[in-house]
Parts: C-alpha cells; sequence; structure tokens
C-alpha cells in the first residue's frame, strides 16, 4: 500500500475500519452477555411463576390437587369430551366418620387419616388421571379415557385398601380406629354437562351414605332406583 499515491489515506480509511469493527464486536460481546443474563433471569422467572402455579392448585396437607386444580382438570376432560370424544368417569369419595377422628382424637390424627387416604389414592390412580382433595374429608378422582366399570373397578380398589388401614399413634401404638370411605362413581354421557357430571356422582355417594356407608355406589344403581319407582307409578 506504500507504493502508490493516496496510500497514507487509504491507510487510514483501513484503521478507522479496524477500529470500528473492533468496537462493532466489542458491543457485540457485550450484547451477547446482557441476553444471556436475561435468557437466565427469564428461565427463573419461569421457574418461579411454574413453581407458584402448582403451589396454588396443589392442597398443602395431602399434597394432591386442591379444588381449583380440579375445576381446571374437569374442564380439560369435557372439552376432550366435547372435541374428541374422549370418555370420562367422575369418583367422589368421602371419609366415613371421619369427624369422630378430630372429635374424640384431635384435629392432628384427622389430618393424619386425610393424608393416609390422599397417599392411598394417589398411589392407586398412577397416571390414569387426576385427584384432588374436594373439600374437607371428600376427594374427587377423574378418569379420562377410562369407561364406568374402570372407575368402579379403582374405587372398590381404594375402598378395600383403605378399609384395611388402622391409624395408630407412633409413639404409644395406641389404636384410633379403621379407616373406611364410600363413594360414588358416574360416567359422561352425551347431553351432560360438568355440573351435572358432579351430581350423579355426588348422588351415586349419597346413596352409599345411606346404604350403610363402606361401599362404592354408581350411576347404575341410580338408574334401577329411578327404574323402580317409575315401575310403581305405573
Amino acid at each position: 500500500l506504500s507504493d502508490f499515491k493516496g496510500s497514507d489515506e487509504l491507510k487510514d480509511i483501513i484503521r478507522l475500519v479496524i477500529s470500528d469493527t473492533d468496537k462493532i464486536k466489542e458491543q457485540s460481546e457485550k450484547l451477547e452477555e446482557k441476553l444471556e443474563e436475561s435468557t437466565i433471569k427469564i428461565e427463573g422467572l419461569q421457574t418461579n411463576l411454574n413453581n407458584a402455579r402448582l403451589e396454588s392448585r396443589t392442597d398443602a396437607l395431602t399434597n394432591i390437587g386442591n379444588r381449583k386444580f380440579f375445576e381446571e382438570k374437569i374442564s380439560e376432560y369435557m372439552n376432550n369430551f366435547e372435541k374428541i370424544g374422549h370418555d370420562l368417569c367422575l369418583i367422589l369419595c368421602d371419609i366415613d366418620y371421619f369427624k369422630k377422628f378430630n372429635d374424640n382424637f384431635g384435629h392432628q390424627i384427622g389430618d393424619q387419616v386425610l393424608k393416609v387416604v390422599a397417599h392411598v389414592i394417589k398411589k392407586e390412580l398412577g397416571f390414569m388421571g387426576s385427584a384432588a382433595r374436594y373439600g374437607g374429608e371428600e376427594f374427587a378422582i377423574l378418569l379420562p379415557k377410562a369407561k364406568l366399570a374402570d372407575g368402579i373397578k379403582l374405587a372398590e380398589n381404594i375402598r378395600s385398601i383403605i378399609s384395611q388401614r388402622v391409624i395408630r399413634n407412633k409413639t404409644t401404638r395406641a389404636n384410633f380406629g379403621r379407616i373406611t370411605m364410600s363413594f360414588g362413581v358416574a360416567s359422561i354421557h352425551r347431553g351432560l354437562k360438568a355440573e351435572d357430571l358432579i351430581q350423579r356422582a355426588d348422588s351415586a355417594l349419597y346413596l352409599s351414605k345411606s346404604s350403610g356407608r363402606n361401599m362404592v355406589q354408581s350411576e347404575l344403581e341410580l338408574d334401577q332406583i329411578v327404574s323402580g319407582q317409575n315401575s310403581i307409578s305405573a
């Protein structure tokens, strides 16, 4: 470049270009660092958001879903039924004479009973569906893609396992009694809304309670009662 006229000006231009290129490179590296920091912060915020969302839908005592979780899931499964035609079965279950545990032995024993029930439900349900503490001593189990017979079978299995559990004091080994539960099972049909499904399962649960408790009743028994009443009326 030194052998022709104007080489000094060209050198100055080249030096300027190199200097500007170095500055751009430095700025680019700083931007990349800031972008990486921002990405890490966003991922952290997303993780915190997901954890908060999960926590807001989890029952703190039993560590399964709460009422809000149940409402979201039944809405999701109902949409799948309406759009795709997937089956849906609902089990509502209630701890028999739960009040006696609280009244006779204190709320700590009552809490222990709830934890035991939730653990059994979660274990037996596995990945077949979703479970939630519906309220107080009542639990709800949603079984997507399941027939009524599948729900009855699972309910009977949980009932049998629960009925064999005895609550004892870990220190003194004092016996606080057996746990029993009553179950109501219903399945979705065309024309039914979510509240209709809940009502049918709840009516079946009430039938279990009124028939002696510690049993599984379903919409089949409800339909038989209605059919019998219609026959008498006729």
